[in-house]
Formats: C-alpha cells, sequence, structure tokens
C-alpha cells in the first residue's frame, strides 16, 4: 500500500507538471495567433476607415464646389483644398496598406487615374468662376461629367469595401476562434492540472496522518501498557503450559502479602491454597490450554480481610503456528461490585446527563484536535520554508551588509538588504543617507549613538526600525565596526544587518504563550505547583492557595511545614525527595485534610530541571479523585455502552459534515453558471454597442447622397420647379437633415460604451469650461447667465464629462420661459461619492415624466415647440453609468428643474 501511495504520488506529480507546460507551449501559441489575428483585423479597420475619407474627401470637395457656385466665398476654396488633400493622403494610406493584396493594387490603378481626373474638373470649375469666364451650360455639363466619374469611383470603392468587409469578417472569424481555443485549452489543461494536484496533496496528507497516527499510538499503547501492568488494582498473572506461574503484578504482591519471586515457576497447588480452590483453578487454565477460547470464571477467595468474590478472565497466547504457549488472566475483586448495584440503578439518570456533557466535551476536544492539526500544518510549512532558506545561504549572505562615509551615506549595499528595503542600488548608493531610511523614533537612537560609533571603532547588536520603499516597517539589529585612517580619523563604516522581524515575532508570542500559561494555571480545577530544593513554593496557582485556605502571595517562599499538618508534610517532602534523588516522575494517591473531612488526591510529580539537564526543583500536578474514586466502579460497567452512544453521535456528525460538503458544491456550482451568465451578457452587450455604431455610420452616407442631390436639382433646375415641388424638396432635405442629427446622435450613443478613453484625474471646471465653450453661441442669443461653484478633482473621462455638461447646460437654454435662462453648477460631498447638480429656472417638467426622460427618444414637446432627437439625456445616463454613478431629476413645473448626477471620489 506504501509503495502504491508513493508510486500515485510521483505519478500525479509528473503528470501534472506535463500538463501544465503543455498548457504554457499551447497557451502561447494561441496567444500569438489570436495577436495576428488581431492585428489582421485592424489592418482591415484601417483600410475601410481610408476608404471612407476617400469618398468623404471627394464628396467634401464636391460639395464646395457646389458651395462656392451657390455663395461664391472664399471658405468653399479652403474646404475643397482640404477634401482634395484628405482624398490623395487616403489614397496614399490605402495604397500602403494593401500593398500584400494584388487585386486591391489592382483596382487603385484604376482608381487613381479617376479620381485625379475628378479632381481636376472640380478645379476647372472653381477656377473658371474664379475668371468669370463660365456660365451656366459649362457648369451643368462639368456637374454632368463629375456625375459619371464619381458613379464610376463609387463602384470602384465600393468594390474595394466590400472584399475588406468580407476579410475583415474572415479574420474577425479566425479572431474568435483562436480566443475559444485559447480559453479552451487554458480551462482544460489547467483544470486537469489542478485536480491531479489536489489528488496527490490530498494522498500526502493521508499518508503523513496515517504515520504520525501509528507512531503516537504505538508510543502511546506501550506506556499506556506499563502503567496498566504496573499500576493497575487488578491482579495479572501469567502462566505456562505446566500451569507454573511466569509473571505476576504488584497488585498480586499486595493482595497475598508475598514478593513476586514466591509465585514465579510454582503451580497453584504449591501456593498454599485450598485444595479445592487449587483444583478449580487448575481446571479453569487446563480447559483454556485445551480449547484456545477465553474463560471467565468467579471464585471465593479467603483473605485476611475476609472472603472476597473474585472473576477471572483467562485468555490464551498463541504461537505462530496456532497452539496455545501460555495464559494470560486478569482477576478482579468484584464484591464492592456486587454492592454497587443498587447505587448503579439510582444513578442511571445522573449517567444520561453526564453522558451529554460527555458528547459537548469530545465535540470541544474535536475542535480543539482540528486547531492543533492546522498549528501543525502551519509548522511544517515554517520548517519547510526555513530549509529552502537554509539551502540558499550558500550562494546568498544570510544578512544585510552596508558601508557608510564619513557622513552616514550609503556608499556600499549587498543584494539581501537591498530585498529587505525594497529599493534599488541606484536608489541607494550616493542617494541615501542611513539616517533617511529610519522611523522617528530609531533616528534618536542613530543620531545619539553615529558619533559615539565613530569614536569608539565598534557597536554591537543596536536595534532599528527602517523604513522600506513601500511604507512597512523593517525591525533590525545591527553590528558595525568603523575603519579609520593612520591618524585614527573615521573614514568609513562596515555593517552587518539582520532581519528580526521573526525574533520580534517570537517575543511576542513567547508573551502570548506566557500569559496563556498563566490563564490556563488561574482557570484548571486543579492543584498546580512548582518547589525548589529546599522544598519552597516558587509557583502555585490560585485553586492550590484557595485549598490550603490562604493566598498565592503568602505560599510563596514557604515549605510543606509551614502549611500541612506534619505527618502529612513528612509524606509531601518524601515523595519530592524520592522525585530529586532518582530523577524519575511519580504518579501516586495521597489522603490530604480539607475542612475537616480527608480527600483523595492523585497527585503526578516530576523533576524540574534547568536548562543544562540539572534537577533543580519539583514540579507537581493535584486533582481532586474523591467523586471519581466513588462513581469509578459504576462507570467502568457503563464504558461500553458510552462507547456505543458516543459512535452513534460521531455517526451523525459524520453524516451532517457530508450533506455540508453537497451544499457547498452545490452553491460553488450556482456561483459559476452566475459568472458564465455574467461574461454572456456582456459580450452580448458589447456586440450591440459595436453593431450600432457601425449600422449608424453606414447609414450618414445614404443621406448624404439624397440631401446632395435633392440640393443640386433644386439649384440646377430650379426654374422647371412649380412651387410645390420645390416646398417637397424643402421637406426632403429637412427629413434627411434631421435623419442624420438622429443618426449622429445615436452614433454619439454609441459612442459612449466603444470609444470611451481611459479614466483619469479630471479637473471638472476645465470640463465645464470646455462645454460653456461650445455652448458659447446658444448663451449669447439666449442671454443666458450661467454660474458655478469650484468643481472637484474627479476621475473621469474629460471628453465624455464636457459632453455630460454641454448636454444638461444645452437642455436647460432650449427648454426656457419668457425671461432669460439663469443655470447654477455646484458639486458636494457625500460619503464616497461627490454629487453634481444643475439647476435652471426653465419651464420645467411634470413629476410623473422624471424616470421617462432618460429614456432613448422619449420626448415631451413636439419638434415645432422645442427641436431634439430624444437622445440628449440618454447619453447623459449611459456617460454617469459608465463612470459608476447614477443621474435623477427634481423638477416643479413653471419653476424650473434640477439635474443631479454622482461621480465616485476614488473610481475602481
Amino acid at each position: 500500500m506504501k509503495n502504491l501511495s508513493e508510486k500515485l504520488v510521483a505519478g500525479g506529480f509528473s503528470l501534472a507538471l506535463l500538463l501544465l507546460t503543455g498548457v504554457g507551449i499551447a497557451s502561447y501559441l494561441s496567444v500569438q495567433r489570436l495577436m495576428e489575428n488581431k492585428q489582421r483585423v485592424e489592418h482591415t479597420h484601417q483600410v475601410l476607415e481610408n476608404l471612407e475619407k476617400i469618398s468623404d474627401g471627394l464628396k467634401d470637395a464636391q460639395g464646395a464646389r457646389r458651395g462656392y457656385i451657390l455663395t461664391r466665398e472664399a471658405i468653399f476654396i479652403k474646404t475643397y483644398r482640404t477634401g482634395s488633400q484628405t482624398t490623395q493622403k487616403s489614397l496614399k494610406a490605402v495604397r500602403e496598406l494593401t500593398i500584400d493584396n494584388p487585386r486591391q493594387q489592382r483596382r487603385l490603378d484604376e482608381i487613381e487615374p479617376l479620381i485625379a481626373k475628378r479632381l481636376t474638373v472640380l478645379q476647372q470649375s472653381i477656377a473658371s468662376l474664379q475668371q468669370n469666364k463660365s456660365d451656366s451650360q459649362n457648369q451643368i455639363d462639368i456637374t454632368n461629367q463629375g456625375e459619371k466619374l464619381q458613379q464610376e469611383l463609387q463602384g470602384k470603392l465600393a468594390a474595394m469595401d466590400k472584399e475588406e468587409r468580407s476579410l475583415l469578417q474572415q479574420r474577425s472569424a479566425a479572431t474568435d476562434a483562436s480566443v475559444k481555443n485559447t480559453i479552451l485549452v487554458v480551462v482544460l489543461g489547467y483544470s486537469l492540472s489542478f485536480v491531479l494536484l489536489f489528488g496527490v496533496y490530498f494522498l500526502l496528507k493521508k499518508e503523513i496522518s496515517d504515520r504520525t497516527n501509528a507512531e503516537a499510538a504505538l508510543k502511546s499503547s506501550q506506556r499506556e501498557l506499563k502503567t496498566l501492568l504496573e499500576n493497575s488494582p487488578d491482579i495479572i498473572i501469567r502462566v505456562d503450559g505446566q500451569l507454573g506461574h511466569t509473571y505476576v503484578n504488584s497488585a498480586l504482591e499486595r493482595e497475598a502479602k508475598i514478593p513476586p519471586a514466591g509465585f514465579l515457576g510454582k503451580t497453584f497447588s504449591e501456593l498454599g491454597l485450598p485444595a479445592e480452590l487449587a483444583e478449580f483453578l487448575q481446571a479453569s487454565y487446563q480447559k483454556v490450554f485445551a480449547t484456545g477460547e477465553m474463560n471467565v470464571v468467579e471464585f471465593n477467595y479467603p483473605s485476611a480481610q475476609g472472603v472476597k468474590s473474585i472473576q477471572s478472565l483467562i485468555a490464551p497466547e498463541f504461537a505462530p503456528d496456532g497452539s496455545v504457549t501460555s495464559t494470560l488472566s486478569i482477576s478482579r475483586d468484584i464484591t464492592p461490585l456486587k454492592q454497587a448495584q443498587l447505587a448503579l440503578e439510582r444513578a442511571n439518570e445522573e449517567l444520561e446527563m453526564r453522558v451529554e456533557e460527555r458528547t459537548a466535551a469530545l465535540l470541544e476536544i474535536n475542535q480543539a484536535l482540528q486547531a492543533e492539526i492546522a498549528e501543525r500544518h502551519q509548522a511544517e510549512e515554517a520548517l519547510k520554508q526555513t530549509a529552502a532558506e537554509l539551502g540558499d545561504l550558500y550562494n546568498n549572505a544570510p544578512c544585510g551588509y552596508h558601508s557608510l562615509d564619513r557622513d552616514g551615506r550609503f556608499v556600499l549595499i549587498n543584494d539581501t538588504e537591498l530585498k529587505m528595503l525594497g529599493y534599488t542600488r541606484e536608489e541607494i548608493l550616493g542617494k541615501k543617507k542611513f539616517s533617511d531610511l529610519l522611523t522617528v523614533e530609531s533616528l534618536s537612537t542613530f543620531q545619539a549613538n553615529f558619533p559615539r560609533f565613530k569614536e569608539r571603532g565598534w557597536v554591537g547588536d543596536l536595534e532599528f526600525q527602517m523604513l522600506c520603499k513601500d511604507g512597512t516597517i523593517l525591525p533590525v539589529s545591527l553590528s558595525a565596526i568603523a575603519i579609520k585612517d593612520a591618524a585614527g580619523n573615521f573614514i568609513m563604516s562596515r555593517s552587518t544587518m539582520i532581519d528580526i522581524s521573526e525574533r520580534k515575532q517570537a517575543e511576542a508570542a513567547l508573551y502570548k504563550s506566557n500569559s496563556i500559561l498563566n490563564s490556563v494555571l488561574e482557570s484548571t480545577p486543579d492543584i498546580v505547583f512548582v518547589k525548589d530544593l529546599q522544598n519552597r513554593y516558587v509557583i502555585a496557582n490560585s485553586t492550590a492557595a484557595n485549598f490550603l485556605g490562604t493566598t498565592v502571595e503568602e505560599m510563596i517562599g514557604k515549605d510543606d511545614n509551614q502549611l500541612f499538618p506534619p505527618e502529612i508534610a513528612a509524606q509531601i517532602i518524601e515523595a519530592d525527595r524520592a522525585i530529586i534523588r532518582t530523577g524519575k516522575a511519580l504518579v501516586y494517591e495521597e489522603v490530604v485534610p480539607k475542612q475537616e473531612k480527608m480527600e483523595t488526591f492523585l497527585t503526578v510529580k516530576c523533576p524540574w530541571r534547568d536548562g543544562e539537564g540539572n534537577i533543580i526543583g519539583a514540579i507537581g500536578i493535584s486533582r481532586d479523585i474523591s467523586e471519581r474514586k466513588q462513581a469509578e466502579a459504576a462507570l467502568k460497567q457503563a464504558r461500553d455502552w458510552l462507547e456505543i452512544r458516543v459512535q452513534e453521535r460521531t455517526k451523525e456528525l459524520s453524516e451532517t459534515n457530508a450533506a455540508l460538503q453537497v451544499e457547498i458544491a452545490e452553491r460553488r456550482e450556482a456561483e459559476r453558471k452566475l459568472e458564465q451568465l455574467t461574461l454572456d451578457l456582456q459580450r452580448s452587450n458589447q456586440e450591440l454597442e459595436q453593431f450600432a455604431y457601425l449600422a449608424s455610420h453606414d447609414l450618414q452616407e445614404p443621406l448624404r447622397a439624397v440631401t446632395g442631390y435633392t440640393e443640386l436639382l433644386e439649384q440646377e433646375y430650379e426654374r422647371h420647379l412649380d412651387q410645390t415641388a420645390k416646398e417637397y424638396m424643402g421637406y426632403i432635405v429637412d427629413g434627411a437633415t434631421r435623419m442624420r442629427q438622429l443618426i449622429q446622435d445615436l452614433l454619439s450613443y454609441s459612442r459612449v460604451g466603444t470609444r470611451g478613453k481611459p479614466f483619469i484625474p479630471t479637473d471638472c471646471n476645465e470640463a465645464l469650461r470646455q462645454a460653456l465653450n461650445d455652448l458659447q453661441v446658444a448663451i449669447a442669443e439666449n442671454n443666458a447667465i450661467i454660474t458655478y461653484d469650484t468643481l472637484p478633482l474627479a476621475i473621469a473621462d474629460k471628453a465624455q464629462l464636457a459632453q455630460l455638461f454641454q448636454n444638461l447646460i444645452g437642455n436647460a437654454i432650449k427648454f426656457r420661459r419668457e425671461e432669460p435662462p439663469q443655470i447654477h453648477i455646484w458639486a458636494e460631498p457625500k460619503d464616497d461619492l461627490w454629487v453634481f447638480g444643475v439647476r435652471d429656472n426653465g419651464i420645467g417638467i411634470k413629476p410623473r415624466y422624471l424616470e421617462r426622460i432618460f429614456e432613448l427618444f422619449k420626448r415631451l414637446h413636439t419638434r415645432k415647440e422645442f427641436p431634439g432627437t430624444g437622445i440628449g439625456l440618454a447619453i447623459c445616463k449611459k456617460i454617469v453609468e459608465r463612470h459608476g454613478g447614477n443621474i435623477w431629476a427634481e423638477s416643479q413645473p413653471g419653476v424650473g428643474t434640477t439635474f443631479y448626477f454622482t461621480l465616485p471620489k476614488d473610481f475602481n
């Protein structure tokens, strides 16, 4: 079984190491593939972004040309040049990004001359207008030619965009597959490894526990057997095959008043027993030799105190071949037992109560054993760590070492001390003084001893408290010698520094241990004492003092002659002398007077030795066993029954523990499922946000086309259209414009979660000023009065915080009454939050709508009353929730509204 356990442990460790190695290699390869796929996805995004910039640049150039035709303002020339530069720059970027794609390069070869031609046509149109050489027909021809080029360009750009999006889909799928494979490999590999390691751990734990228990049981059994044989009140004898006595214990000597040598080798008839009794005993033992079975007999034995009822249990002892070689018998005086039967019946009820008390005591003992096992495990871990440190001493100094110049500045320092303090060598040498690393208390010690050390030349075992780099305090013991020149002047010091953290902890533990020992001494019901060689008490607990009717202080220094009657004192002194003389422990019962009655005590005494093993006194513990002596006979008979009850209780506890283990496993499984569900929900939200961003971004292109072509039709065919057609075109442009604004707001809403910047310490005053700067036109047009208090520093995304202020202040300006808007912004601390407020004197909100206003597209007014899309407050709510806060409003119709939002002081 031992070899099997060792093989299982070795095999489990080897397999776990192989699995961990394999998981590491597979994880590395998977991560490499994942990074490559991610780079390809990012590369494709860049191509798509630049293709969009090409299209946008061309449209900006075309729109600038159209604007210049209508207004002849120079700003449109600048817009045209910007669009042209954007187009050429993006085209160059696409050329570089698709260098590894021959198909895209061929398309670029076709697109580049078309773009050049398109820009040339636009430039010619603008130039002719600048020179006043253009007429309407010429511009229409240029527009038609430009539209043809634009359609051809859009077709080729769409083909490039389609291929890149196909590549993006393929590379995104490859990235997702790489992520799933990586997670699968890591989870399966580490799970199997941890299962194997836990299995090996429990095998080792069981092996160690079994060995420890076996050794302890063997030693305990040997001690108990020896004590039992020598101190048992029962008569124990061994008889060989010729019925001769080969062993008798001291109980027979006390009963028969014959030394053990008087029994050895003699049969029952040779011991002078009555003939009838001798024949009965010989027949009983011969029956055991003949049958090989245990025999229990009872007989009357004539003693000096009268006839006693004796019960003997005769057990066979077998040779390896199965034959009976001898018998071992235990004989007991059962006369008091028979007399106690009546008393035992009366004690049954009391016994039931004591069983329950013993059960509770067993539970306490079990808890104490569990604590002791935990302490042993901690001790084993500390022992392993110490062994590792001893092995490392060969290659590293066991203590810190440094040298200081005459000013106390570090000039040399070893790695051990650097590790102790947490600094690098560059941070210490020539930059730090030893005094810089001391606490205030230790600095005074250093300042007092350093000048004296320079003169004296050495110092030893000075204790300091040093400040480590991470702010922790390290207690150390320092010894140093001074290096002087020929003239005796101090040059530098060489010092050794020892980390005494463990010693300080040990001193604290020793103090705690002594406190615990004193508490035990004072709380134990036993009498505990220590005496010196002159029989004087040096330690005693309050139980001993109370027994003698005195105090502990009065006992210390006195001997037994001063505390006990002469005859009792003589017995106690004689026992102490025997212990000091033999050096062996003594266990005996003694009778001591207490309050006019005699009490029986079980006393254990042993020598008190100093550190070198010399006996310097005696230590004793005495327990009052008077009640135990009275109940001993009855409890012996009830012991078996009590053992059955204990086993039943132990079984119940085991079943309860098993049920708890099942419940714990079920709860862990539920927690795992909840965590997986949370991860799935987060991934779904991210995908939805990305989809909203892409969808809203792509929807703007056809809206720009609708608006542009409608405006171009209105400009170029104005004389052919009646008023109704112009009105319809106005509706088209207005609807497309509102749709574009709605899409842009939706894009802004999605960017809160997808394009947000990391949270950094942000000055809220700067964010507010940025928002006010963006709103200065609206503020001036509405004569708005805006005041604000000094705002705090917060952990936030500055751009989103500015957008939050801009939306709230913009709403306050928009939803105004007849009088000029008055808006005030402030912030105040509350627990671990900053509470911000934006108060206005606007039209107000009815209480039943205060919850709806933060929902997407929820409007309380028509567009004719107040323009907008109904997304602004939804964006505010999303920004605040991203920062870990809440937003709400309080309002009174006709008076005004106050919006509140919170930001954490320390965002984690």
